[in-house]
């Protein structure tokens, strides 16, 4: 047994990934990291992870939460037509609770 690392240690990664350390350990508790049997991290294999965890991330919260990204003037537009006709409001966003 030669004593060798196969992958990056969680500092080494950190500072490949750009991230903290505490970033790095809370991925690799949560199995967002891929890791060599010897507990080292899996760099190439971990980047992909977490670009794919990154994009489904972002996927859901268009979904669920994109309709933040719009202008002052629209948002404070659709806040008076909710206050003055509720029902209306939320029919245009499609509930029809």
């Amino acid at each position: 047994m030669s004593g060798q690392r196969r992958g990056m240690s969680e500092r080494e990664y950190a500072r490949h990934a750009g991230v903290s350390r505490g970033a790095v350990q809370k991925a690799r508790s949560s199995g967002r990291l891929v890791l060599h049997p010897d507990g080292s991290v899996d760099a190439s294999a971990s980047d992909a992870r977490r670009a794919q965890a990154t994009a489904e991330g972002r996927r859901s919260w268009d979904r669920i939460g994109g309709f933040v990204r719009i202008q002052r003037k629209d948002a404070e537009q659709a806040i008076a037509i909710f206050l003055t006709r509720p029902h209306s409001a939320l029919e245009g966003i499609g509930w029809t609770g």
